[in-house]
């Protein structure tokens, strides 16, 4: 038995590269280097490296490409893809993927930090399944790297998640979309508007919290959307669900929506405290912003004033808050 294990042992360490890599995070950064300039890594320098453990590899790769960002401010497309060819000689695209899947988020973290760098499209997978992790300080991390990348796919992906359950993805979708507003507002707005008028009742009412996070629309937005804008809200004051219609009375103020003035003061007089005191805001954001027509202010006037009177202290307060407002202009 013993001659047994000893030639087993004589192949192995046949097996072993012999090359001495006193510095392999600095053989990992050559290797960087020469792909840079388009040559490929030594065969026996680069066997001795995939002998050693794939987050040995990872934590060498990361090095390298920081070192290489730090040198030069940013990384270039070529530096990225290069940067990105090098991870797949390494086998640790689907090293990292697995990351991902686990507890590990100060790893996911270090990651995050590097790909944010990279615009190759193979770290776009990686992206999306960062932003459905668990832990803030990941899952919003990627959204936002996400975000900024180019392609009607990005917002299609933050639109579908949405319709996700059992995770803090409102915030996160809302925070993306927010951000690619600039460069895809339009389709941006008639994706939430489609998702305003589907079935489940859950996925209206993040669509107006979504909205709500907006703020005024853009005078781009105005001209095309604007009107749609308007009749979403109508449809959605009259909706049957009383989130629904609460996350709308948030939108039509923070969007700042004068024309619907009538319609939200028609939901003073709604059997839910919780929609009076949504519409008394709603009314409140619109004077404080100097929007309302001298026949509009006086309606809002009076109706908030009759709320003085409500059953529901919530109410009361908001109304002796918002009625000065209602009086000054």
């Amino acid at each position: 038995m013993a001659d047994i294990k000893g030639w087993w042992h004589r192949v192995w360490r046949k097996k072993q590269p012999t090359c001495d890599i006193a510095d392999p995070a600095a053989l990992v950064a050559s290797f960087l280097n020469g792909l840079l300039r388009g040559i490929a890594p030594d065969r026996e320098r680069l066997m001795a490296i995939l002998y050693q453990p794939l987050a040995d590899r990872s934590r060498w790769w990361l090095a390298a490409v920081r070192k290489l960002a730090a040198d030069e401010g940013k990384l270039t497309a070529a530096q990225g893809d290069s940067a990105w060819r090098l991870a797949r000689i390494l086998f640790l695209p689907s090293y990292w993927q697995a990351i991902l899947k686990g507890p590990h988020p100060e790893l996911k973290e270090e990651l995050l930090e590097v790909w944010g760098l990279m615009a190759v499209p193979d770290v776009a997978p990686l992206l999306r399944t960062a932003v459905m992790d668990r832990v803030p300080t990941v899952g919003l991390v990627a959204a936002m790297d996400y975000a900024r990348w180019p392609g009607p796919e990005v917002t299609a992906f933050f639109l579908e998640l949405l319709l996700a359950e059992g995770g803090p993805w409102l915030d996160r979708s809302g925070r993306a979309l927010a951000l690619r507003r600039q460069t895809e507002g339009i389709d941006i707005w008639l994706g939430l508007l489609q998702l305003a008028r589907d079935e489940r009742e859950n996925v209206r009412a993040r669509a107006w919290a979504v909205v709500t996070s907006f703020g005024p629309l853009a005078e781009a937005e105005e001209a095309t959307v604007g009107a749609a804008v308007d009749d979403g809200l109508m449809e959605a004051l009259q909706d049957p669900s009383v989130p629904v219609r609460i996350r709308a009375l948030e939108a039509l103020g923070s969007v700042a929506r004068p024309s619907l003035v009538r319609q939200a003061v028609a939901q003073l007089s709604n059997g839910d405290g919780r929609i009076r005191v949504e519409a008394v805001r709603a009314l409140g954001r619109l004077a404080l912003l100097n929007l309302l027509a001298p026949e509009d202010r006086q309606l809002a006037y009076a109706g908030v004033a009759a709320c003085l009177h409500d059953d529901d202290y919530r109410v009361v307060g908001h109304a002796q808050q918002v009625l000065p407002y209602l009086v000054e202009g």
